[in-house]
């Protein structure tokens, strides 16, 4: 996530879908009215999936949320192609979601799904900047990469299949929640003494 455009959230995706995870098994997407769609055949066989420009939460967003879930969690994807039989493949599928939003995502007090980024704009516009870094990118470097995240996974220094819960992750959760409990939560960061009026005129 990133609040402005041109700040560089698409260049390391290019960078994982072109050197690291190959073009074959990933499937670009604007939107999420591909994935999500009733004949999905595009998603056969993949193991990345790629969505960019990912919109701010909507009535049909939302209405679609608990799918995507259900797409990205369950052990069995459904591919329902055009005119043939549907069946069914092993969910082996790896989100990454792209957006300007920071509502997009309908996010649960204990999801253990997302790993929300928020991208520095320190270098929003600077186009030069992104070309250099671009140019330094090829199948060697990708090689390199891949090799230090199965390191990194294998040390046990970090335990990558638990999210952290980040600054922007816990800013969406708060963002989910319903109208009592973000009222609860207000009354526990503010100070409140209990005195005589205030249970003035209440029964209890």
């Amino acid at each position: 996530y990133s609040r402005k455009h041109g700040s560089g959230k698409n260049i390391l995706l290019d960078f994982l879908q072109t050197y690291v995870f190959g073009d074959r098994v990933t499937f670009y997407t604007a939107g999420l009215e591909t994935v999500l769609e009733k004949h999905n055949h595009l998603l056969k066989n993949k193991k990345v999936v790629i969505v960019d420009e990912l919109a701010s939460s909507s009535d049909k967003f939302i209405s679609n949320f608990d799918k995507l879930k259900s797409i990205m969690t369950g052990p069995f994807l459904t591919i329902n192609p055009k005119g043939t039989n549907q069946f069914l493949l092993k969910n082996v599928l790896a989100w990454f979601l792209i957006s300007n939003h920071d509502d997009c995502i309908r996010m649960e007090p204990t999801d253990r799904r997302y790993f929300c980024l928020e991208v520095s704009e320190s270098k929003v516009g600077n186009k030069s900047y992104f070309k250099e870094l671009g140019a330094t990118f090829n199948q060697a470097l990708g090689d390199l990469f891949y090799s230090y995240v199965i390191r990194r996974g294998e040390s046990k220094i970090v335990n990558i299949r638990i999210p952290p819960i980040t600054k922007l992750k816990q800013s969406m959760i708060n963002r989910g929640l319903n109208t009592s409990l973000k009222f609860l939560g207000q009354l526990r960061k503010e100070e409140y003494i209990d005195d005589d009026s205030t249970l003035a005129g209440m029964e209890l």
